[in-house]
């Protein structure tokens, strides 16, 4: 079937570069990584530097997830890609100098909160009037830091 199975870095069996025992161990070119940044982020409570983590693992990693996070009053909230402490721009420099092109998608859980334990929905939902800008405002950031020559949209 030529399938591929990507754990997604998201603390439990894969978080940051440490994780690549495990791939390793697996030895299979059919199962990768997916990484997720702001999970990468929260999974080891900001104490790994992201891009020297993201690079370290990339020949490893097959797709991204594209999301960001900000802290307000001792919560960590979800925001637009870009507002947050996730340096994108960082992020882009190191896959403008990949080989592989990696496919991506815009992750927004815009209704979601931490402090210390798993996210939680907020209340009340978005307009989808701000829903939609969000979106587009993601979209155009990320198109803008990679200048997507080498990416799909």
């Amino acid at each position: 079937m030529d399938l591929v199975v990507a754990l997604e870095t998201h603390g439990d069996i894969i978080s940051d570069r440490s994780s690549l025992r495990v791939i390793e161990k697996i030895n299979s070119e059919n199962v990768r990584i997916n990484y997720d940044f702001v999970n990468s982020f929260h999974s080891t409570r900001g104490k790994i530097d992201l891009e020297k983590d993201f690079e370290s693992m990339l020949e490893y990693i097959v797709y991204l997830h594209l999301k960001d996070t900000v802290l307000e009053k001792d919560t960590w909230h979800f925001t637009q890609i870009g507002k947050g402490i996730i340096d994108y721009q960082g992020i882009f420099k190191i896959l403008k100098k990949s080989p592989q092109k990696i496919p991506m998608s815009i992750e927004l859980p815009l209704r979601l909160k931490m402090k210390d334990e798993a996210p939680k929905k907020t209340k009340p939902p978005l307009e989808i009037e701000q829903i939609n800008k969000i979106v587009s405002d993601s979209l155009s950031y990320v198109r803008r830091l990679g200048n997507l020559s080498n990416y799909q949209s």
